[in-house]
């Protein structure tokens, strides 16, 4: 068995596969255990807003969700933090994580549509922050796999997983308070597909293909453009073409 620093590095990198799954659930649980709790007009942060009993369990689940982005933003950083764009993905990892601790910490305000106090204000402007933190991962994300032929994947997904979400995001904005949950439901489960895959991905190092990138590879050279050889197209007649050279 490896307990070498490359085994450790995934282990703290499966962190951020493990996160998502882990808020995903305490929201099942708490929103389960909620009367009265409408998934359509009600948002999340609902689940710990002030006056609210039993906020633990969403607090919790936060406080976890925080805790183990940390510790992958560790394995980002064993990972990647010899070049610049590395380093801009764990930071941001990071304080991602620590803005969803003051998340978690500020409780937001029962009723919907502004800010009645202080500490629901500091809820919502550190989940704005939270938010931009997470961009910050993409765009740090794409600048790293652009090199690496191997997170090319990353890459593209990445891209169209940050388009959408912000679209999302911006709709969510000038929602209706009675359908407000909709929007929402459908950013976190965005961010939290893409958390997946890019920790998942991660894992795998810079430079390493997944088994479909490597069966890719193995295509035969007819079929890439070009002929056989990557070389001029034969012609039509099966013979070898001319060159230049050989006319003269």
């Amino acid at each position: 068995m490896n307990h070498g620093p490359e085994s450790g590095t995934r282990r703290l990198l499966a962190c951020g596969i493990w996160a998502p799954v882990v808020a995903l659930s305490a929201f099942a649980v708490a929103s389960a255990r909620r009367p009265g709790y409408d998934q359509v007009a009600d948002t999340i942060s609902k689940l710990s807003a002030q006056g609210v009993t039993q906020r633990w369990l969403w607090t919790g689940g936060l406080i976890a969700y925080a805790v183990l982005m940390a510790l992958c933003a560790a394995g980002l950083r064993r990972r990647f933090g010899s070049v610049t764009p590395g380093r801009i993905v764990w930071i941001a990892v990071l304080v991602h994580a620590v803005l969803m601790v003051g998340v978690a910490v500020f409780r937001d305000d029962l009723r919907p549509g502004g800010f009645f106090s202080l500490e629901g204000a500091l809820h919502d402007v550190l989940s704005g922050m939270a938010f931009s933190a997470l961009v910050a991962v993409m765009l740090g994300t794409v600048a790293l796999a652009t090199p690496d032929r191997a997170l090319w994947p990353l890459r593209a997904i990445t891209l169209v997983v940050a388009t959408v979400m912000t679209a999302v995001g911006v709709v969510f904005l000038f929602t209706p308070a009675a359908v407000q949950g909709i929007p929402q439901r459908v950013f976190v489960g965005l961010a939290a597909v893409w958390i997946i895959f890019f920790a998942a991905r991660t894992r795998l190092g810079p430079g390493r293909r997944t088994p479909a990138e490597t069966r890719a590879d193995r295509r035969p050279p007819s079929s890439a453009k070009g002929g056989p050889h990557g070389s001029e197209p034969p012609s039509v007649t099966g013979r070898p073409r001319v060159t230049d050279r050989e006319r003269r």
